[in-house]
């Protein structure tokens, strides 16, 4: 009955039925047609912007470009990189003078002021009918109740309400991060392992502590389907949570100025940029061209207040490989996190989470120990703390084996570890992994 329900309920959303038919098609178009469709979908995006949008007319003018000059994807290079800093002193100047603006997200200002960003009804659409596809290739329906483990607080009773009805509407269980205390991971724990929950999305710290503690019970499952987002997901997360609920996991990639950016298939080798919703550059730090870099996106399907060569503060890293399930679309290999979740070592030389996550997944450290979380704070230019939960007593042996690859890496820094009962959540209701010396100055 849930399942007839969810089913009427997306259906009723205008467009909805007949974008989920049309990228049903468009997942396995050639290149060609991938090249042809984003041009199309490019150069009516550009007229707008031109016409309506006074951010745009100036840029354009100021670069001695009309619309005709950017014709294809390649074009965009013309076009100057929009940073964070130009949406906050520009906010007005990128709405459209002709809005149709339906609603807005409120970015979480990891790096500095909040951004507005205002959506039309067409840029929701798109982006529920690629996570409509998504949830359908992993064998995620309305059928089966789902577990969603996610941010953000219900705090008048008016959202409560709302929130109560979209869970009984759309068949899913809502925990709100902020109350994943010990005893409520040990109640998920056995109503999974019951097959109470048999499909799991969430943020990927949250879905990887479950799994630890499933760990820890002495509990297993193989879940119908496991989807993380909003965080990276390490390869010592990826092989924790397929030890405890299954193999059926898959990422997913969006931000808050443009979601349902990129999807994991069943072969497991990256994700699949949805080239229908956006348009992905990844540049180094001279705005050229790279495997790896800055992620710049243009968001095709915003016309109220279009994001055209947008970096959002994220790195990742390509694969230019074709894949196995016969799609053609941009591989990313992986995404390599925010441009501030980086430590600099003292001899200069600059790691990201992915280095921190493959020292602790070769030494065997967290699963050694069980830890649950553990976080890498640079409390000073010389100086890294690694916080940790865990339960077992860890010895200066192993600990002393970890600070000597970092060091390696990084230098002679010092380095300690702290164990700790709690690790404190960023107003999302996200973990940090990585704390970089510039983000701790912020904080403290």
């Amino acid at each position: 009955m849930r399942e007839f329900i969810a089913n009427i309920a997306l259906s009723n959303k205008k467009g909805l039925k007949n974008k989920i038919a049309e990228y049903a098609q468009s997942d396995f178009f050639t290149t060609d047609q991938i090249a042809h469709y984003q041009n199309n979908k490019l150069k009516n995006l550009i007229e707008h912007a031109y016409k309506n949008v006074p951010y745009y007319t100036s840029i354009f003018n100021k670069n001695g470009l009309t619309p005709k000059d950017i014709q294809t994807v390649q074009d965009l290079q013309k076009l100057p990189i929009l940073e964070k800093k130009d949406i906050q002193n520009n906010n007005d100047a990128l709405r459209a003078k002709n809005s149709n603006a339906s609603y807005s997200r409120t970015t979480s200002g990891s790096t500095g002021k909040p951004l507005t960003i205002d959506f039309d009804a067409e840029n929701k659409v798109v982006e529920m009918a690629l996570v409509q596809r998504f949830n359908d290739q992993i064998g995620n329906t309305a059928k089966d109740t789902q577990l969603l483990l996610w941010g953000g607080h219900a705090s008048t009773f008016k959202d409560k309400i709302k929130s109560f009805i979209k869970q009984k509407v759309y068949n899913y269980k809502l925990i709100d991060t902020y109350s994943l205390s010990n005893e409520l991971l040990e109640e998920l724990a056995l109503k999974i392992s019951k097959g109470k929950y048999p499909d799991l999305r969430g943020y990927t710290s949250a879905v990887y502590m479950l799994a630890k503690k499933m760990e820890e019970m002495g509990l297993s499952v193989n879940l119908n389907s496991i989807s993380v987002s909003a965080e990276q997901l390490f390869d010592y997360y990826r092989s924790d949570i397929k030890l405890c609920l299954g193999n059926n996991l898959y990422d997913q990639y969006g931000c808050g100025e443009t979601n349902s950016i990129a999807f994991e298939c069943n072969r497991h080798v990256g994700l699949h940029h949805a080239f229908e919703h956006s348009i992905l550059e990844v540049v180094d730090h001279q705005n050229n061209p790279s495997e790896t870099g800055h992620i710049v996106i243009t968001n095709l399907d915003n016309y109220a207040m279009p994001l055209i060569r947008y970096r959002n503060g994220d790195l990742a890293t390509l694969n230019n490989a074709e894949c196995t399930c016969g799609r053609n679309s941009q591989l990313i290999k992986k995404i390599e996190g925010r441009t501030y979740d980086f430590i600099k070592g003292l001899n200069g030389k600059i790691a990201h989470g992915g280095f921190f996550d493959d020292v602790l997944l070769e030494s065997g450290f967290t699963k050694k120990y069980n830890i649950k979380e553990i976080r890498i704070i640079q409390t000073n230019v010389d100086e890294l703390t690694i916080e940790y939960i865990s339960d077992d007593q860890v010895t200066d042996e192993s600990k002393n084996n970890v600070i000597a690859m970092y060091q390696k890496f990084l230098g002679e820094m010092k380095i300690v570890f702290k164990e700790v009962k709690k690790m404190k959540l960023t107003k999302a209701g996200k973990r940090k992994f990585i704390i970089s010396y510039e983000e701790y100055q912020k904080l403290n």
